[in-house]
């Protein structure tokens, strides 16, 4: 077996696009076949010679060479090693480096407490935020003080996170001033771990569930109203645009991707702007949604403002007046109030129709999940309003 130490080489082909660096590499002939090895040393393949050169006169990368060095020239040495193959022999060397060499040194632990741990966190990173910021981060530590006075690093679960976010709503706080809230707390956990200190992994993973606002569809009853409501020119087009996305599930943005042209037969065709997928939905002879995209060839696109506030008019217009409850912030209070439901229509209210009437319609709820392109069931079940009680109602 050839016993000639690795020479250093680079690999042009893996130069990246972002740092114009590629990474270096040992190399090293046995029996004709190449063991490689990277040194997590990246250098500007243009100027070869300057980059050799920095390594050479880096003690801490000489050094680092020198040991991996030595530790092949051991591996060659050994006389098992002459019937390994090169697979083997490289993975038993990998195996050695990453004992030997790869080691990083471990910090010394920071005894803190959690709260002195939160005081070091803006100390260090007081001058990158502004007052409000500041303000935020005096609520986190004076609420988690008052609520938890002693608090150790290993309570910080969710369950805790769950009370203290309940404990943060009865306060009557916005849900983005708490999830602001919790943001801090997050980043001063993980510039705890940066010191060595051993907290709850799941923290990172914690999301923050406050209030949500009630959903709002039209019914197949306001659906139609809507669809026999008188209106001028203008408003004709917004109302089309709306009913067909009532009809197709179609955010406002897939609509500029719509056209006739992409029709094939009776399936349209077209790439999803939100995910840049491929989307096709099937228009039967005689729905209205093929009748409202022959009609238009390519619909008409204006602002979801200008939209949004047209629908509201239409939907007035057609009488979709029942009463729904919304939450209105007023000072530092929460006010409970009736509004009608017309005032609640947005051009999103297309997309959340669409999934309640496939629903009521008994549309298997994957397929429509699916259809939807949602990242999970969760998402899809918020879309058509499934709450706990309707759950609960399922059984048989």
């Amino acid at each position: 077996m050839d016993k000639q130490l690795p020479t250093l080489y680079l690999n042009r082909q893996r130069v990246s696009k972002k740092t114009g660096r590629t990474p270096l590499f040992f190399k090293h002939e046995i029996n004709f076949k190449t063991a490689k090895f990277q040194l997590n040393i990246k250098v500007n393949p243009d100027d070869w010679n300057q980059a050799l050169q920095r390594v050479e006169n880096d003690a801490t990368l000489t050094q680092k060479i020198t040991q991996i060095r030595e530790a092949w020239q051991v591996r060659l040495s050994m006389g098992k090693d002459d019937k390994c193959s090169i697979e083997e022999l490289q993975l038993v060397f990998r195996e050695s480096i990453n004992k030997e060499v790869k080691k990083k040194a471990q910090r010394p632990k920071v005894n803190l407490t959690f709260y002195e741990l939160l005081d070091k966190y803006m100390e260090q990173y007081k001058n990158r935020y502004a007052h409000t910021h500041l303000k935020k981060f005096l609520t986190v530590k004076n609420s988690l003080q008052g609520y938890y006075p002693k608090l150790a690093y290993h309570e910080l679960t969710t369950e805790l996170f769950d009370n203290y976010r309940d404990k943060l709503v009865k306060r009557q706080l916005t849900n983005n001033y708490i999830k602001d809230l919790f943001k801090i707390i997050k980043k001063a956990c993980k510039f705890g771990r940066s010191l060595n200190i051993t907290i709850p992994l799941d923290i990172e993973d914690y999301r923050v569930e406050t209030y949500k606002g009630k959903i709002i569809w039209l019914t197949q009853e306001e659906l139609t109203a809507l669809e026999n409501v008188d209106c001028s020119e203008s408003e004709q087009v917004i109302k089309d645009c709306f009913l067909f996305r009532c009809y197709t599930g179609l955010r406002h943005s897939d609509m500029k991707h719509v056209d006739i042209l992409n029709l094939k037969g009776n399936r349209l065709e077209f790439n999803i702007q939100k995910q840049g997928k491929l989307h096709g939905i099937t228009l039967s002879e005689g729905t209205k949604s093929l009748a409202l995209l022959k009609k238009y060839k390519s619909f008409p696109i204006t602002t979801g403002q200008n939209e949004n506030r047209k629908l509201k008019i239409l939907c007035q217009r057609a009488r979709i007046n029942d009463v729904t409850e919304t939450y209105k912030r007023s000072g530092s209070k929460f006010i409970t109030e009736t509004t009608p439901k017309y005032k609640k229509i947005t051009g999103h209210t297309a997309r959340r129709t669409f999934a309640r009437l496939a629903y009521e319609k008994e549309v298997d709820l994957l397929k429509l999940s699916k259809f939807l392109g949602h990242s999970s069931m969760d998402v899809t079940l918020g879309y058509i309003g499934i709450t706990l009680a309707d759950q609960e109602n399922i059984a048989f």
